[in-house]
């Protein structure tokens, strides 16, 4: 039996009932991620298992063939000061088991919450500082490889500016109209830069044709390419100040990784989303 989203399922005469896991020490630790999971909420999941659980070990069934087109160790380097195993094949999983010192979690959670149980997710500036405590450690810890490495801006200021729109958004009715984007933007003077992460070619074009070179976006970017994302990730976490889609846990695992000192503002809310 596996542990679904940090809850233990038993069944009694044939009901489910559900359990809240407890934080524990628990050696080794086993993390199956859906294949729809984008990269953010897959990085979160990771960092609640480190920080509930402290384990000496972590094996991961990463798929790399859905939503997320590369392995954890082709996009990051791990400073962490335990092993962490990386699994490609969901056949691996058939043999992670629950025991007293081993825990299998399919789907971990991606939300952080206080003690009192309020998720925390998506709230930026306002996630008490004693939480941002628990966690600002293992977020140092992570780290982009060389061949992202290559790819990160240095010695520029700039404004992290972050469009998610995209088909993919279209159909929840997620996307926020370029023009909301814009006016945000001529709120600054007219020569501040803006690094841009966009899903797509449309959005990209639109804003340099509007502001021009005052708009810097990664060289010759594959829209398509894992590693040009997480490029993106790191060069959007490399500034004091950001303007970011609301809903994105991309934008905020940029948040996490800029050391938490990063100014938010969100364009959009959830209005109009479709469920």
């Amino acid at each position: 039996m596996y542990y679904k989203d940090w809850h233990k399922v038993n069944n009694i005469i044939g009901i489910k009932i559900k359990k809240k896991l407890i934080p524990r020490k628990i050696n080794k630790v086993n993390l199956i991620f859906d294949s729809k999971t984008g990269i953010g909420n897959r990085i979160f999941g990771l960092m609640n298992a480190i920080n509930w659980f402290t384990p000496d070990e972590i094996s991961m069934f990463w798929d790399n063939k859905g939503w997320v087109s590369a392995k954890f160790f082709e996009l990051f380097e791990s400073e962490f000061d335990f092993k962490i195993n990386e699994f490609n094949n969901k056949e691996e999983t058939k043999k992670w088991k629950n025991s007293k010192n081993e825990i299998t979690i399919v789907s971990p959670s991606c939300v952080y919450k206080t003690l009192e149980g309020e998720s925390l997710s998506l709230k930026y500036n306002k996630i008490p500082y004693s939480t941002i405590e628990k966690y600002k450690g293992i977020y140092k810890k992570l780290k982009p490889t060389s061949k992202i490495r290559e790819k990160i801006i240095k010695d520029k200021n700039y404004i992290s500016l972050q469009v998610r729109n995209a088909p993919d958004w279209a159909e929840y009715n997620r996307n926020e109209p370029i023009e909301d984007f814009i006016r945000e933007i001529e709120k600054y003077s007219p020569d501040t830069f803006f690094y841009l992460s966009a899903m797509t070619k449309e959005t990209s074009n639109i804003l340099k044709e509007k502001f021009k070179d005052r708009i810097i976006e990664l060289e010759n970017k594959d829209y398509n390419s894992m590693f040009d994302a997480i490029a993106d990730l790191f060069n959007l976490a490399n500034s004091k100040e950001a303007i970011y889609s609301n809903g994105s846990t991309f934008c905020e695992l940029a948040w996490w990784l800029s050391n938490y000192t990063q100014k938010v503002t969100i364009i959009g809310s959830n209005d109009n989303w479709k469920k």
